[in-house]
């Protein structure tokens, strides 16, 4: 990955500038730096994330993330050595950033309650939600979306063209490339991904977060207890 690349990805977020800080590119959201540039030639990329977001990503892929130094690393910034990054891994990290940041109102930037609508209310949660433009198989959209929206205080967003299901302001299920993502008791989650179909999550599968392959598991009722499991723990 190049720092165009980078470059490119972060400001795919809605709402994200370039400026600069301390002689090199930053990258904010409603005034506040989520991602920054550095480095001789501008080869490292820094996201702001929590810290248990960053110790996952860290543990995962410690070639690529490691916490910046002194106190700034205590507290969330991540570095990310771009040259043997993937494009999907600085993605989902860049992602993260956005999404933890507080939100910001005011000087006509849009805060990141902008990118994840606020809460409606639960005669609201079942309006017709914004379409996605994840190529996404219709009839397993229209299911999840089914049962997903069914929940009080349940919202659809779209993050990075796919279908993100929120209770509040938090994710509890998500729908990518036939791929669904769920959260689950952590007992429960160790145990399921040994079936056919079923797998860790990456980077927050430790959190108890699986992938669901919709092609191999067809059975909707389970699907159906799993997304429940998941909204009970987010909720």
């Amino acid at each position: 990955m190049t720092p165009d690349d980078f470059r490119k990805i972060v400001l795919a977020c809605d709402g994200a500038v370039e400026s600069s800080h301390m002689n090199h590119p930053d990258f904010r959201l409603g005034g506040k730096i989520f991602a920054t540039l550095s480095g001789p030639d501008q080869e490292l990329g820094m996201v702001k994330l929590k810290p248990d977001h960053q110790q996952t990503l860290v543990d995962s892929e410690p070639e690529i993330f490691y916490p910046a130094t002194g106190a700034w690393g205590k507290q969330g910034c991540t570095m990310i050595r771009l040259k043997k990054a993937k494009k999907r891994s600085v993605k989902s990290a860049v992602t993260l950033a956005a999404e933890n940041l507080e939100p910001v109102i005011g000087s006509g930037k849009k805060s990141v309650k902008q990118l994840s609508p606020t809460v409606p209310s639960a005669r609201k949660s079942a309006s017709k939600p914004k379409p996605s433009t994840s190529p996404e198989n219709p009839d397993h959209l229209r299911r999840v979306r089914k049962v997903c929206l069914a929940f009080p205080d349940t919202q659809e967003t779209i993050t990075w063209g796919n279908p993100l299901f929120r209770v509040g302001e938090k994710k509890f299920a998500g729908l990518a490339a036939g791929i669904l993502g769920c959260k689950l008791e952590i007992p429960h989650a160790k145990k399921i991904i040994k079936l056919p179909g079923f797998s860790k999550a990456p980077y927050v599968g430790n959190q108890g977060w699986v992938s669901i392959d919709l092609k191999l598991v067809t059975n909707w009722k389970l699907i159906a207890e799993l997304i429940a499991e998941s909204y009970g723990l987010i909720s």
